[in-house]
């Protein structure tokens, strides 16, 4: 578990900085993302974010797993 927390917490803090500059070039913006627009709410559902980002973060615990 404390590996776990040593190597999700700074992906998830690297990840936060980093959202705000990849969302303005398109980069979060995958074909599999939904986003609905129901009476004036914006509902989002980012599938293909999620699987690239579970990946990802999935390829890194296995590489610095011992």
């Amino acid at each position: 578990m404390k590996r776990f927390l040593m190597v999700y917490l700074p992906l998830l803090l690297i990840g936060a900085m980093l959202w705000s500059t990849l969302r303005p070039i398109g980069l979060l913006d995958l074909p599999g993302d939904m986003l609905l627009d129901l009476q004036g709410a914006r509902i989002g559902a980012p599938f293909a974010t999620s699987l690239v980002i579970a990946l990802t973060v999935n390829a890194v615990w296995r590489i610095l797993e011992p």
